[in-house]
């Protein structure tokens, strides 16, 4: 029995995807804005209806752009350092060490989610179960540990905002992924 079923393959390659280029409305460089824009449309494909206007949702992020408020560890860590360190050893497990933003910034965690659903594809096709759960494993970590925790956080500390629909997309990207990962 493979790792994820064939018929969930395709649907988790346009979730990495959407969540890869939504990572980048995040970003402090201006060249990331088309790529955020991307992943808008491509969100919407996968949600199935309109979303709100992707100019003002990345104009109300700007204000939170440069703040504490995009980092893990300013919601749930009692020790920040050990969560950094726990999240650099998992990224280094798959090859990845995190440049210029710290380990526990959104985008970084979004971008290595991303990678993760693009292994267990390549895995799934290349009938490598042992490389299929492990990506697997670190996935559902992401998720469920991590993602889905803090992003709650963070919507809950922002309130209703244009920013907000964004948070929401990716969390509604994130319950499909992993409902799609079971």
């Amino acid at each position: 029995m493979p790792c994820i079923e064939n018929k969930h393959l395709e649907k988790i390659i346009e979730i990495a995807v959407a969540i890869n280029r939504l990572a980048k409305c995040f970003s402090e460089m201006l060249e990331d804005r088309d790529a955020c824009l991307d992943g808008f449309k491509r969100a919407s494909r996968i949600i199935g209806n309109e979303l709100g206007d992707p100019q003002e949702i990345i104009g109300d992020l700007e204000r939170f752009i440069r703040s504490r408020h995009l980092y893990e560890s300013s919601y749930i860590s009692s020790d920040p350092v050990l969560l950094k360190a726990r999240l650099s050893s998992l990224y280094r497990s798959f090859g990845v060490i995190e440049k210029g933003e710290m380990a526990d910034h959104i985008s970084v965690e979004l971008e290595f989610l991303s990678l993760l659903f693009v292994k267990i594809f390549i895995s799934s096709i290349m009938n490598d179960d042992n490389g299929c759960i492990e990506s697997l494993k670190a996935a559902h970590i992401m998720i469920i540990d991590h993602l889905s925790v803090w992003i709650a956080s963070f919507k809950e500390r922002i309130g209703y905002s244009k920013a907000s629909e964004l948070l929401e997309i990716l969390d509604y990207l994130l319950l499909r992924s992993r409902d799609l990962l079971r």
